[in-house]
């Protein structure tokens, strides 16, 4: 990123002071620089916040996924030089990432917490043995009936094939926005990341948890953290 200032009287700010002009731009060392926080001086505070938030959208329509990192923010990137998109495959971790840290990383994560239909981008966590049986307790709650794709994850704990590991994801999104769109009660939309994050991690054609496990899960013999939906 490189900040010059201009000696143009056009390009003069009210108060005499040269205006900045800020370039982003791409070098071989570092792909994409962004600083999203930074404005003119002068600016009020809701001109600040609200730059801040639209380059955070265009931030984050470039990324394919990310993750928190210790006290640092990852945003993995499909290409050097990604173009904003809204239909490339989420939750990705790549080999190419920015990393936000300090105030930068704050303020991202503080962001996502208030967009909440963007945290679709975030890298699943690794699947766990508790995890799985969860899930499959939540496909059986959530499930739309006989055809639905829930419905056979319930039946048979398994994620047959990519077919019907697509068919989970189109009914977990749907009723993700549902969610967004009317809350009826809290916890909500962790179930449903919960279950979008097995369905992305599981793997096709294995049981990911017998029988026993899911009726013990269901009757709180398991453990008190499957009972309150960890």
């Amino acid at each position: 990123m490189r900040t010059d200032f201009t000696s143009s009287n056009a390009a003069r700010s009210r108060g005499g002071r040269p205006a900045r002009r800020t370039v982003t731009g791409h070098t071989a060392r570092y792909p994409s620089q962004t600083g999203f926080g930074r404005v003119a001086r002068g600016r009020s505070r809701r001109g600040r916040e609200a730059t801040a938030a639209m380059n955070l959208w265009d931030t984050f329509a470039t990324v394919c996924g990310y993750e928190v990192v210790g006290d640092q923010l990852r945003l993995y990137l499909d290409s050097p030089t990604p173009a904003r998109s809204y239909t490339r495959e989420r939750g990705v971790r790549s080999h190419l990432f920015r990393l936000l840290a300090a105030d930068d990383a704050r303020a991202a994560l503080a962001w996502l917490d208030r967009n909440k239909a963007w945290q679709c981008l975030r890298v699943p966590p690794p699947l766990t043995p508790e995890r799985a049986v969860r899930a499959v307790l939540l496909a059986d709650n959530w499930h739309a009936g006989e055809r639905s794709g829930l419905l056979r994850l319930a039946r048979t704990r398994v994620v047959a094939d990519d077919a019907h590991r697509e068919e989970l994801r189109r009914e977990v999104r749907l009723l993700i926005g549902m969610v967004l769109e009317n809350p009826v009660r809290s916890g909500e939309l962790q179930e449903l990341r919960l279950v979008e994050d097995v369905t992305n991690t599981a793997p096709l054609g294995v049981e990911l948890c017998g029988t026993a496990q899911v009726v013990d899960a269901f009757f709180g013999t398991a453990g008190g953290s499957l009972a309150d939906g960890a």
